[in-house]
């Protein structure tokens, strides 16, 4: 499955891939201190070398300046989505991000989910992150 819903341009996801022999999964939000979804998208990233204090999982996020952080919360629960025969698969990145693709839209984030009617070729589904893989929820 391919995420279409992303902030950073190819370019830079290749470029961060390789500086940190990693593998970009998918954008989406981080925990904030007080246990809510942030309101703004970071991109996660997977690395088969564990930080020492941290997890495989990293994110890189702007507010202000660009900052790197662990982002093991993306191997949490379940994601909503919507799946195209094609692999692409469209989700809302953060509360409020309603997104536009393929004449559908999404919005809500990891807080709610809300969709227009799928389109023909799509079906609504949910997925998790396992290691550097999106997967399906049985």
């Amino acid at each position: 499955m391919k995420p279409v819903n992303r902030g950073l341009p190819d370019i830079v996801i290749r470029e961060i891939e390789k500086k940190y022999k990693a593998k970009y999964i998918m954008d989406s939000c981080l925990k904030t201190d007080s246990g809510q979804w942030a309101n703004f998208p970071a991109a996660f990233f997977y690395t088969e070398e564990k930080h020492p204090q941290g997890s495989n999982y990293f994110a890189f996020y702007s507010m202000g300046g660009t900052f790197i952080t662990d982002g093991f919360r993306i191997s949490e629960g379940e994601f909503d989505g919507l799946l195209f025969e094609d692999g692409e698969l469209m989700h809302s990145r953060y509360r409020h991000d309603y997104f536009e693709y393929r004449c559908s839209m999404v919005d809500g984030g990891r807080d709610y989910f809300r969709t227009s009617t799928c389109p023909e070729g799509a079906k609504q589904v949910k997925f998790r992150v396992e290691g550097p893989d999106i997967v399906l929820c049985e």
